[in-house]
């Protein structure tokens, strides 16, 4: 907590500032990749226009982004861990947690950080269809694996791997 607390006063800097710039000209008209020249996929402009929109452009709308962003993961973290017991969820969010933050705020909002929820709740959504069967974990799998690669199109290897831990069991169960 107190590192949380120690970086709300962290500015925008790095690719961050950059692509709030893209977004806040693309929230006045201006059309991505021909008005404007940057190599990030259009779901990274979604989550900036998001935050634009909702908290403001400072840099403390952006922390307050980034600390809710990285709460959420931790809380993934902490859900995926928990049949190896609480100690482990804990652990397993508090050093993602530890190890975002003190990165620094150069690593504030960060595409690869930003990605780590779309994979955690995608592979989470694989582990429920494992555990339990049903077609539900697998759509909403798919679905936020989609929304990753949209902010980074790497989610898309990671989708590849675990459909084929889908397929292999699939072809297990049915004999």
């Amino acid at each position: 907590m107190l590192l949380a607390w120690r970086s709300l006063p962290w500015p925008l800097i790095h690719d961050v500032a950059l692509m709030h710039y893209v977004a806040w000209r693309i929230a006045d008209g201006a059309v991505p990749y021909r008005d404007l020249f940057d190599m990030n996929q259009p779901g990274t402009y979604l989550v900036h226009l998001a935050v634009l929109r909702t908290l403001g452009g400072g840099d403390l709308a952006w922390r307050v982004f980034d600390l809710a962003w990285l709460a959420a993961t931790a809380g993934v973290i902490a859900v995926f861990a928990m049949p190896w017991g609480r100690v482990a969820a804990a652990a397993g969010a508090l050093v993602f947690v530890t190890y975002h933050l003190a990165g620094g705020a150069w690593q504030a909002g960060q595409r690869d950080f930003l990605l780590c929820l779309f994979l955690l709740l995608g592979a989470l959504g694989v582990a429920r269809w494992l555990e339990r069967g049903g077609v539900r974990s697998l759509l909403w799998s798919g679905a936020v694996l989609g929304a990753g690669s949209t902010v980074k199109p790497h989610a898309a290897l990671f989708a590849g791997a675990l459909a084929a831990v889908v397929a292999v069991a699939a072809a297990r169960a049915c004999g």
